[in-house]
């Protein structure tokens, strides 16, 4: 299966060009924009190996991230912003798209439905895509193996998420639990899924996803886009205030904890940033700072620097959240550099050397 780099995004790169150069130019005076302010407290539990991190370094972080095209980066350490930057007119209150940083909330969405009796991890996807029953290999698929992405299911282009018709239709190319194969495919099948086992409950995926984890935390998504067939692509379409993203990451950081309620099951989210035999560094729609197959089908670890606990959330043109709990902190990076510039290594060797 060819990885391609969608014309769509080619268009988000050029467009970009003509802010890049000469915000690049005036990155030193753009630091005046750091805007250090103290968040509502938090249920989360600090962990005694932390340390602050220090101004400079996070200075010089914001730094290289305004040279890469960077629109944002905003880092929480235990129950504080400690610090905050934005860039080429963007502000707390803009909005920006984080594309596959969006697969991260499938994980969670699909954590709450397991806790919620919609569905099991172990559950065979087959049960409810009963179109897949009848395909010796697809119909072996569980959830988790699903979500993984080591389905075995052909994962499709990159940046070109299908219907979700035509997401249930694509074939096998492998027995799941073998290989590992990056794309949008996987995660349309789950919002099929999701669609079939909220409809019989009277509810949609919009609303789930809202009620259930996102009014808790008091937060919103500024947009999300939909397909062709007019339903959601849960696996690139969210876009974010960068404050609202990163309160999802301190839910993440809080092991599910907010302010005294559980709203994610704490074991579950754990398992879900384990790796699997073929890609020890993706967890269940999450990335692990451990060496694997990188989204290109590279060898590589996808995260490279920096704690070895680090979590990330991903998405094209250096969209980041880091959740990183043995530090207590919580990154969100926003940006428009051309894809490969923005290097997570180089950034993160910054924060922590």
């Amino acid at each position: 299966m060819g990885k391609h780099f969608p014309p769509h995004l080619w268009t988000l790169v050029f467009s970009s060009l003509s802010l890049l150069l000469p915000a690049c130019l005036a990155q030193d005076a753009s630091l005046s924009k750091v805007l250090p302010t103290q968040a509502e407290p938090l249920s989360l539990s600090a962990s005694a190996q932390s340390t602050t991190i220090s101004s400079t370094r996070l200075r010089q972080a914001a730094r290289y991230s305004a040279r890469k095209g960077g629109l944002s980066m905003v880092v929480w350490q235990g129950n504080r912003i400690l610090f905050e930057q934005y860039e080429r007119g963007f502000s707390a209150d803009s909005a920006h798209p984080i594309y596959s940083g969006t697969k991260s909330f499938v994980g969670v969405l699909a954590i709450a439905a397991s806790m919620d009796g919609l569905l099991s991890f172990e559950e065979l996807v087959s049960d409810t895509i009963q179109e897949w029953q009848a395909d010796p290999q697809r119909s072996e698929v569980t959830i988790r193996q699903l979500l993984q992405l080591i389905s075995g299911v052909d994962s499709g282009e990159l940046g070109q998420p299908p219907t979700y018709a035509e997401a249930i239709a694509y074939p096998s190319l492998a027995q799941a639990g073998t290989t590992f194969d990056y794309g949008p495919v996987p995660f349309q099948v789950f919002g099929e899924l999701m669609r079939r086992k909220l409809l019989a409950e009277g509810k949609d995926l919009p609303t789930y996803l809202q009620q259930r984890i996102f009014d808790p935390l008091g937060i919103t998504w500024a947009d999300w886009e939909v397909g062709e067939d007019g339903y959601w692509n849960v696996s690139s379409g969210a876009v974010m205030q960068p404050q609202a993203w990163g309160t999802f990451g301190l839910l993440l950081l809080g092991q599910g904890e907010w302010q005294g309620e559980t709203i994610l099951d704490a074991q579950l989210l754990a398992s879900s940033w384990q790796g699997t035999d073929p890609n020890p560094g993706y967890g269940t729609t999450f990335w692990l700072n451990a060496p694997g197959i990188l989204p290109d089908d590279q060898p590589g670890n996808p995260i490279g620097a920096g704690p070895s606990d680090t979590v990330m959330a991903a998405g094209a043109a250096g969209q980041r959240l880091y959740v990183i709990p043995s530090q207590d902190v919580v990154i969100v990076r926003q940006g428009l550099a051309l894809r490969g510039e923005f290097v997570d290594a180089d950034f993160l060797r910054i924060l922590f050397p």
